[in-house]
């Protein structure tokens, strides 16, 4: 008995249900025939933050949801843990047994604070390690040109420390400004706009030091901290913060171990991204080679992330403890996310090359060869490390 244990993301579950039927667009390239066989003899699963983007987005549409509902029990779908702060099966219980839909509204809001918060950690990780790699790589720069007997390090320290003493309110006025943000269906402009706000806040403590030791090599009384911000044109500037990025590192790319020393950066830091497991920071990792190019956030990166939790081997152990006796034991050699999302189908390449060709062969154009491709690094070397 071939079975196959899949973990479908939220553009694979809709186009299961039917894109039409929830009155979505019909516009992913897919053959829907192939599809329906490839699922309907699966053992199937969604992710509780697939799930939870699923109740967000129909939040205001409750017919919907009881469709959505309904279709996960005829399917037989499971849940699966992608975030402890996700919508697990209780939580789908309490919707269904809510003696009324004002009830089911307040479950729901519930939800959609959850995912705020979430997604506003996603966003901070993600500016809050742009700001470290360029803040340190001008703290390095400025002593390393003035030839100064100073260490870069303290000075980065320092910067990292206040912005860590600050993190939690900063968190939590963004949670708020983003649940504003969907108030008003404006989610993914307040996103970007939280994602600049946390590089400008983040960026201002490097600042502060860099004045620091702008003052020990070239001491003048009249420079105050808000000019010497000013000229940098980075935190003071949140209109053109993504094209001053831009012009600062292109010029760091020009050293020759630029791209050692941001690896080595992000790895470090990585360390610390204590809600995610280490496949979620590898692909955190694979996508900071785009965003040291084009600085503005991409929405899709927050529940890409979560979703790509299910590939950590606790999935695997939990998939094993639910199965039927005369079920096949799950493995890595059957267990597959299926997503039709080009940057994750790229990293799914590389972590499961079995999975990520089952969902390419539903596509109509496809985007793989069957033949598994090579790679310049060890992806398995990398998790470990992460793991670590």
């Amino acid at each position: 008995m071939d079975t196959k244990y899949l973990v479908l993301d939220a553009n694979a579950f809709y186009s299961y249900v039917g894109r039409h039927k929830l009155g979505l667009g019909s516009d992913l390239l897919i053959n829907k025939q192939r599809l329906d066989r490839l699922f309907d003899k699966s053992t199937l699963f969604i992710s509780s933050s697939v799930l939870t983007e699923v109740f967000v987005r129909f939040r205001n549409n409750l017919e919907a949801i009881r469709d959505i509902i309904c279709f996960l029990t005829e399917k037989k779908f499971s849940i699966i843990t992608a975030s402890t702060d996700c919508v697990d099966e209780e939580k789908v219980d309490s919707i269904i047994r809510a003696s009324s839909d004002f009830q089911r509204r307040l479950i729901i809001n519930e939800v959609l604070k959850s995912k705020a918060r979430i997604e506003t950690y996603v966003v901070y990780v993600f500016a809050g390690t742009i700001a470290s790699i360029l803040g340190d790589l001008l703290i390095e720069d400025k002593i390393l040109q003035a030839n100064a007997q100073l260490k870069p390090e303290s000075y980065s320290k320092l910067a990292m420390q206040a912005i860590v003493k600050n993190r939690e309110k900063a968190l939590q006025d963004a949670e708020n400004d983003l649940i504003n943000a969907y108030s008003i269906n404006k989610e993914e402009s307040g996103m970007k706009n939280i994602y600049d706000g946390f590089l400008a806040l983040n960026l201002a403590e490097y600042e502060k030091q860099l004045f620091d030791i702008e003052q020990i090599i070239n001491p003048n009384p009249n420079l105050t901290l808000a000019s010497f911000q000013s000229s940098l044109n980075l935190s003071c500037a949140p209109s053109t913060i993504h094209n001053t990025l831009a012009r600062y590192i292109a010029h760091f790319k020009k050293r020759n171990s630029f791209k050692d020393e941001i690896e080595s950066k992000i790895l470090s830091l990585a360390i610390n991204w204590d809600r995610f497991d280490a496949y979620q920071k590898a692909y955190i990792i694979t996508r900071f080679e785009i965003y040291l190019t084009d600085t503005k956030f991409k929405k899709n990166d927050v529940f890409d992330t979560l979703f790509l939790g299910c590939l950590k081997d606790e999935n695997i152990n939990e998939v094993n403890k639910k199965r039927f006796r005369k079920m096949p034991k799950c493995s890595r050699n059957n267990y597959h996310l299926i997503s039709f999302d080009k940057e994750v189908s790229f990293y799914l390449q590389i972590c499961d090359w079995k999975g990520s060709l089952i969902a390419d062969r539903i596509r109509v154009k496809r985007l793989f060869p069957d033949i598994k491709p090579t790679f310049s690094f060890d992806i398995d070397v990398l998790i470990k490390r992460l793991s670590n």
